[in-house]
């Protein structure tokens, strides 16, 4: 059994979040494959006390953790493999969205080419890709680092991807992970030359990876409603291949 986990408050959910939630759930079902979909409550409920105490309203950091402790409890039922990904991670080419059969240690993250409003690049690693397989040696090793990391850090310390994309980067630098390029990171810029129907960051991105990846973290916490549902209804229409 493969399950695809995603997590998302149930009430006053943007449109386009709805929609691009739904385009995970398509694409889990056209596999054949398990979608489960964690309200903020069963997320809390994973998470041990202390931790959530001391993260406070820190969201990102509840979700960075609560993400593990729901891929923990699939892995605990069962699962060959276990897949999170963000919810607003928008399927844009389901056909193409095909993760490898297998992977090096049974653990797998997305490769981040993020591009600035200025066209600088910065390259990472980002966890609103996740894979994990039965007996790899990664998920419950980063599970504790999360947990440690609250535990003796203070205050301004607690940066919001203190414990996603900067902890993973660094662990990458010396265990250089297995990074997957189907989903990528697309920055309100690159989504404002997409609705556009073209523009410098998006050459910028194209220059970069060659073939826009066929799944696409919009990053909600920076991108615009409106941004978020012209681009999803340029998907649906299909007027994005015209673009991409």
């Amino acid at each position: 059994m493969i399950r695809v986990i995603q997590s998302f408050r149930t009430s006053e959910v943007p449109t386009w979040i709805a929609d691009c939630m739904g385009s995970v759930r398509s694409w889990a079902d056209s596999n054949g494959w398990e979608y489960f979909l964690a309200d903020d409550d069963a997320l809390l409920a994973s998470l041990p006390e202390h931790f959530k105490e001391k993260v406070g309203e820190r969201w990102p950091m509840l979700v960075d953790l609560g993400r593990l402790k729901l891929c923990q409890q699939a892995i605990q039922d069962g699962c060959e493999r276990v897949i999170w990904l963000d919810a607003d991670v928008l399927v844009i080419e389901p056909e193409r969205l095909r993760l490898p059969e297998s992977l090096d240690y049974g653990y797998a993250f997305g490769r981040e080419v993020w591009v600035e409003e200025s066209r600088k690049v910065r390259r990472g690693i980002h966890n609103a890709l996740c894979v994990f397989e039965p007996g790899n040696a990664f998920l419950d090793f980063y599970a504790h680092s999360c947990e440690r990391i609250i535990e003796v850090h203070e205050g301004d310390q607690l940066a919001p991807q203190l414990l996603g994309p900067k902890l993973l980067k660094a662990l990458d630098a010396f265990t250089k992970m297995q990074l997957i390029d189907e989903v990528g990171m697309a920055s309100p810029w690159v989504v404002e030359d997409i609705v556009a129907g073209g523009g410098k960051r998006l050459d910028c991105l194209k220059e970069v990876v060659g073939e826009i990846p066929p799944a696409l973290n919009l990053c909600s916490s920076m991108l615009s409603d409106d941004l978020g549902n012209s681009l999803v209804e340029m998907v649906k229409s299909g007027a994005y291949q015209d673009v991409l």
